[in-house]
């Protein structure tokens, strides 16, 4: 039986597994924040196409996102959970 031709993505993948590395992952820089007793999550969208990246993300609220910087998505995420609790 021929051996299957490995292709580059699959070479991708082989070493994001050995390293470590979670491929499927499209955030990057995330971080957690405690807001009025809920939780903030903060993060940098990989595959923005553009300069405004940044998101956040609150359970039971949702998102906002297309930020400059994180400051200003939370500052937006903060706004949104007054408005709505």
């Amino acid at each position: 039986m021929p051996k299957k031709t490995e292709t580059a993505m699959d070479h991708i993948r082989e070493i994001a597994l050995e390293s470590g590395v979670d491929l499927e992952s499209y955030h990057s820089h995330e971080k957690r924040h405690a807001y009025k007793g809920l939780v903030i999550e903060s993060y940098y969208d990989e595959d923005s196409a553009g300069p405004w990246a940044w998101h956040a993300w609150t359970k039971g609220i949702g998102g906002s996102g297309g930020f400059l910087d994180r400051d200003d998505a939370l500052e937006a995420m903060k706004k949104r959970i007054d408005d709505e609790t």
